[in-house]
């Protein structure tokens, strides 16, 4: 049972630093700024959470303010 959650863990985050590779590549990548939120919700990370999700959400208002 260990070695599933250490696998899980490792895999937790790999994805995460996928997402941070491409948020620094494209800062309001809004679908890989939730997905870090929701992967930061899930593990009781809600300071983290919160600031993804803010960050997706001040995102989109720009993008859609701007068109």
């Amino acid at each position: 049972m260990n070695d599933v959650k250490s696998i899980t863990n490792d895999i937790v985050q790999d994805i995460m630093q996928d997402k941070q590779r491409r948020i620094a590549l494209v800062p309001n990548f809004t679908e890989a700024l939730v997905n870090c939120a929701n992967i930061y919700k899930a593990q009781q990370k809600y300071v983290e959470a919160l600031e993804d999700y803010d960050t997706a959400i001040a995102g989109n208002l720009r993008f859609l303010l701007a068109h």
